[in-house]
């Protein structure tokens, strides 16, 4: 996801946007309601949409100029309200002017664009990149913009004449996710894929290695509050974030800086006066001087090589051999070789066999470390649907529960295998699950490197189990217990009964759990709340996704207070189930044939049809009842009656549906056998001979 913000004292508005959806969001942080504008494909390569689109309020949508849809929303939400919405052509790039009037971009289909925020309008596409537009930053002055990209290079663009002004190549031999310049624009922090952050002198175009991240560095952020020195904050694909210093000593500098032939490529292409101009006044001060006396020039969007930039201190020498002044080293043109990775085995070291070894970095640890935990990178639902099993980067296997978001067990590394290495994630899967099938009740996914859980009411309602399976206290062998139901009940039982309070005028609500007394479990309706999962100690985030064209929600479920917002913040089915009056669909059947083996009585009624969740206890239940077989104090079921499929005797405690799965892998109804279990009584007015 990619934000922007203005950073002018009074300027309220900000911008939003990502992958999957097709919108650049502009949202005002005073009333944190709804976007006051969205900008549909604002990264498509064409004119218009070609069609109306409308907005999310459900009028019709207004268009630019050049043919953009504008969504004006006319959604009212509460504030503990936050839109998530992207874009579907990917955006990885936004930077905003310090008052929040321009906007620009970067996409997956190489283009930065500039927008008027204050219409919702797009102004103009730059060309110039060759692959995804990862980064982007914008002067003080609203005038440059710093962009980088999939293609290695960092590009420096002049957003009034709507062109680039030069090209940074070189530097970097892979992907450039981030960069940021320092307080006066005469340097650049750029982060790369492969962990490494150069510093570049924009003046004297030189590059250094500044520091070496562990993985990609997704975003850089300069921090010159801090009394220690100035620095950047770097936050990469791993889970820590890190405070790196960004002074390279004077004399290192300088000794550098004299290097006979690094001066000699600089002064070759600046001449002695352009240089020291530039020492005085900065990047922004020469470039004003160079536009105002350059002829011509590279058009709109493109550089202008042999333009006036060529014989400034901004223009390298393409023939200059890059990496050849020790630590630092001058930044090439576009047609720059390209090096290899950080381990130097990278396709570039393979072609530029006499390229010099990457030097050092100049700061070798971080000044500070927040530590993260690990993103989870693998995951699975077991058996039972109430636990998964997940593995983080840092290898660690762990079981959550999701009906208590907690985690219930975490498992030390598998046995080596034949071949000496740790089990992998897919064995510890097979070693950890039960044979039983139920069925799958919640979505899962780990895109943001949390579990996060998703409930709707097509498939929350799938699952059930008898509640003396659960260890429910007092529950007979009839009661079934839905299991979204009563999650919905474990995350929101505090919300409803201040609901309740809410609505009732401080009476509370006694149904259910709610109600805070002894829970006859018999006795409650399919909705109701038996208080068999206890309420997250970590309550989770709740992300409520209305029908297509309304907002997101995203909200606590911790601190609720029963509010009329909060009620209409939250599913209407999600409402009615916490309030026990959603009319939970009927248990899903199932039918099997239940026919006697060799010699033993048969069944007046050889098919039956039941829920899918009846155990083969049940079953033996079933045949003693049939059959009239006396039953005497403290015998089970299964001491009478053995059920068999596919010739196979079947544990008491699988279920029909686990049975199909695992023990009749057919199709068609499952065919069952019983027999009679050596001593069991028959009751004597029955005719029926004992076993």
């Amino acid at each position: 996801m990619a934000l922007a913000a203005p950073t002018e004292p009074g300027a309220t508005r900000f911008a939003s946007a990502g992958l999957g959806t097709d919108q650049i969001f502009l949202w005002d942080i005073n009333a944190v309601t709804a976007p006051v504008a969205a900008a549909p494909g604002g990264c498509g390569g064409g004119g218009g949409s070609g069609g109306r689109r409308r907005g999310k309020g459900g009028g019709p949508a207004g268009t630019a100029e050049d043919g953009s849809n504008i969504g004006k929303s006319t959604a009212a939400m509460s504030s503990v309200v936050t839109d998530l919405e992207g874009q579907k052509e990917s955006v990885y790039a936004l930077a905003m002017d310090p008052a929040g009037t321009l906007l620009v971009s970067g996409c997956s289909q190489n283009l930065v664009r500039l927008w008027d925020t204050r219409s919702g309008e797009r102004q103009v596409k730059l060309h110039g990149h060759t692959g995804n537009v990862r980064c982007a930053t914008i002067d003080p002055t609203g005038r440059l913009c710093l962009t980088g990209s999939s293609d290695h290079t960092l590009k420096l663009w002049d957003l009034g004449q709507q062109r680039c002004v030069q090209t940074l190549a070189g530097i970097h031999a892979c992907s450039v996710w981030s960069a940021v310049p320092d307080a006066s624009w005469h340097y650049v922090y750029s982060g790369g894929s492969d962990g490494r952050v150069y510093a570049t002198d924009l003046a004297h175009r030189r590059s250094t290695l500044l520091f070496q991240e562990s993985h990609g560095v997704l975003g850089l952020c300069r921090d010159d509050t801090r009394t220690v020195g100035e620095g950047v904050w770097a936050a990469t694909m791993g889970s820590d974030v890190r405070r790196w210093l960004t002074d390279i000593d004077d004399d290192h500098y300088l000794h550098h800086h004299h290097a006979g032939s690094h001066r000699k490529s600089v002064g070759d292409n600046a001449g002695g006066s352009a240089g020291a101009g530039a020492g005085r006044f900065g990047l922004r001060g020469r470039l004003e001087a160079e536009l105002a006396a350059s002829q011509g020039g590279g058009g709109r969007g493109d550089e202008g090589e042999s333009g006036g930039m060529a014989g400034s201190p901004l223009h390298a020498d393409r023939n200059h051999h890059p990496r050849t002044s020790g630590t630092w080293f001058a930044a090439a043109g576009s047609s720059a070789p390209r090096y290899g990775s950080a381990s130097g085995a990278g396709a570039g070291a393979g072609h530029h066999r006499d390229a010099p070894a990457l030097p050092a970095p100049v700061h070798a640890a971080a000044a500070v470390t927040i530590p993260g935990a690990a993103p989870i990178t693998e995951h699975a639902q077991l058996n039972d649907r109430r636990r998964v099993l997940a593995k983080d980067a840092a290898g660690v296997i762990t079981v959550w529960d999701v009906t208590t978001c907690t985690v219930v067990k975490t498992l030390p590394p598998g046995p080596p295998g034949a071949d000496g290495k740790e089990a992998s994630f897919a064995e510890t899967l097979q070693a950890e699950n039960t044979p039983v099938s139920i069925p799958s009740w919640f979505q899962l996914d780990a895109r943001s490197g949390s579990l996060a859980v998703t409930l709707t009411p097509a498939s929350a309602f799938s699952a059930e189990a008898y509640a003396i399976d659960m260890s429910v206290e007092g529950a007979n062998d009839e009661t079934k217990l839905n299991l979204g139901v009563q999650t919905v009940h474990a995350l929101l039982r505090d919300w409803a009964a201040a609901r309740a309070d809410t609505v009732r005028g401080g009476e509370g609500d006694a149904r259910g759990g709610g109600g805070g007394g002894p829970v006859d479990v018999n006795a409650l309706g399919p909705c109701d709340d038996a208080g068999v999962f206890r309420a997250p100690t970590r309550r989770p985030l709740l992300m409520c996704e209305a029908p297509a064209g309304a907002a997101t929600v995203l909200m606590r479920s911790a601190g609720l207070e029963g509010t009329d917002a909060e009620e209409a913040a939250l599913p209407e089915w999600v409402v009615d189930v916490a309030a026990g009056t959603y009319a939970v669909p009927d248990s899903p059947k199932t039918s099997f044939y239940l026919t006697p083996s060799e010699g033993m009585p048969s069944l007046s009624q050889g098919k039956v049809t039941a829920p899918r969740v009846l155990g083969v206890r049940k079953v033996c239940s079933y045949v003693i009842n049939k059959l009239n077989l006396e039953q005497r104090p403290g015998m089970k079921p299964e001491d009478l009656v053995e059920i068999l499929c596919n010739g196979t005797a079947l544990d008491p405690g699988m279920s029909l549906a686990t049975v199909s799965t695992f023990v009749w892998k057919k199709g068609d109804d499952v065919q069952l056998h019983y027999r009679l279990k050596k001593g069991a009584a028959v009751k004597a007015d029955t005719g029926i001979s004992s076993a």
